[in-house]
């Protein structure tokens, strides 16, 4: 009895581990897409004020992250953010410190060509 009680709450414990880093990944990727949108919003093309590094650690604050690295190369047509979230859990956070994970966006000015062209669903050759 006392076997099968531990064994129950060391299932228990490493069921809460997963689903704990799987929240803070999908927190991660969250607050990561807000923040590049954030960004590409302050873009001058968007009517915006040029400032997308405050723009982008505000929208991870709000989704509960914060920016591990940004990539401005492409500035202002592309801005990419990297995100970070701790998992909440302790014995999670024993497991995966932070989950990290990047997003892109991007603008494409009126009229250019789209790289890689973009071609129907159902209408390859």
């Amino acid at each position: 009895m006392l076997l099968a009680s531990l064994l129950l709450g060391a299932a228990a414990v490493g069921l809460v581990t997963v689903v704990d880093v799987s929240l803070a990944a999908a927190r991660a990727r969250t607050a990561a897409d807000a923040a590049a949108l954030a960004a590409m919003s302050s873009s001058p093309l968007a009517g915006g004020d040029d400032a997308p590094a405050v723009a982008a650690r505000a929208a991870a604050a709000a989704n509960g992250a914060r920016i591990a690295a940004t990539d401005d190369r492409g500035w202002p047509l592309r801005y990419a953010v990297h995100a970070a979230v701790a998992p909440r859990t302790r014995v999670a956070r024993s497991v995966v410190a932070v989950v990290q994970t990047r997003a892109t966006a991007a603008v494409r000015p009126s009229g250019a060509p789209l790289d890689p062209p973009l071609v129907p669903v159902g209408m390859d050759e």
